[in-house]
Order: structure tokens, then sequence, then C-alpha cells
């Protein structure tokens, strides 16, 4: 019996450490990579801009092939589309939904459990294209959900980083 008593005193501190942690933790998670691509802008953009491109250099689908991606409606610039399903990475869809040629972009992505909004932006530079891409989203007053969100940011920063790279592998013929 006093080991019982004990187990759920140690699983109740637990759950009480997990809801200040989560309280303390930030509720908005933005994260952001950089690359510089040798390109001009129009050929980075380009890539972007088209949503069946993406199947090139995404770090979720180069990680999971057997991700089923579909294009629901049409594939460039505002509007673009594109649906994934996958039991490793879950389901979801992503818009594109403003286009500034050779400027930005800005993506709206919807997942199972929330969303969030993704943002490019393309800076010529003396070794061709500046890349950023940024994403930004709400976990909400959840405490938990904030400790997630701790962890996402950490996978979303490696996912983002890998994606660019794998970008400036197809762009620049590596």
């Amino acid at each position: 019996m006093k080991l019982l008593r004990t187990l759920i005193f140690l699983f109740m501190m637990f759950i009480l450490l997990a809801v200040i942690v989560g309280a303390i933790l930030p509720r908005k998670i933005h994260v952001e990579q950089t690359k510089t691509i040798n390109a001009p802008a129009a050929t980075v953009f380009n890539q972007v801009n088209n949503v069946e491109n993406w199947e090139k250099w995404s770090y979720w689908k180069l990680n999971d092939p057997e991700m089923a991606i579909s294009y629901p409606g049409q594939k460039v610039g505002k509007g673009a589309t594109y649906t994934w399903k996958s039991e490793s990475s879950g389901n979801g869809s992503m818009e594109i939904v403003e286009s500034n040629p050779n400027s930005s972009i800005k993506t709206a992505l919807k997942f199972d459990q929330g969303g969030g909004n993704g943002t490019w932006k393309f800076e010529p530079d003396e070794n061709g294209t500046k890349v950023t891409w940024s994403f930004d989203t709400d976990m909400g007053s959840n405490p938990i959900m904030s400790i997630k969100g701790f962890i996402m940011k950490r996978i979303l920063n490696t996912s983002l980083e890998e994606s660019l790279e794998n970008m400036k592998g197809v762009l620049e013929g590596k």
C-alpha cells in the first residue's frame, strides 16, 4: 500500500512539474533558417512557388518515401495547394496564400493537431540568392502543448535547415 501511495505521489508531482514547465515555456514558436543558393532569385523563387517541386527537396518527403502527396488544385502561385498523408509525419495540407515574384512567398499549413504559417524571402546577394524560410505557430494556452512546441521547435529547425540544403543541391546540380 505504501508503494502505491509513493507511486501516486510521484505521478502527481510529475504532472505538477509538467504543468509548471509548460506554463513557463512560450506559447508562440518561431523557427527560421537561411541558406545562400548559387542561383538567380527567379530560379529559387520558382522552385518554391511550384508545390510539385517540394517533393525533390522536402525533408519530410525524403525521410518518408511512403508519404502520399496530392495536388487538388493549381500547382503554381497564390492558391497552389498540396496535401499529404503519412503514418510517420501525420496528415495535412499547405497552401500558398501570397506570392510576390522573386521576392517572397507566404504559406498556410494545416496539420492534424494545429497549423501555422510559413514565410519565404528571396534576396539576391553576391553568391546567388539568400533564402530565408521561417515558420510560426501558436501552441495555445495548454501547458502540455507548450512542452510539445518546445520539442517541435528543435525538430523544425533541423527539417527547415535540411530542406534548404536539399534545395541547394537540386538547384546547384549536386
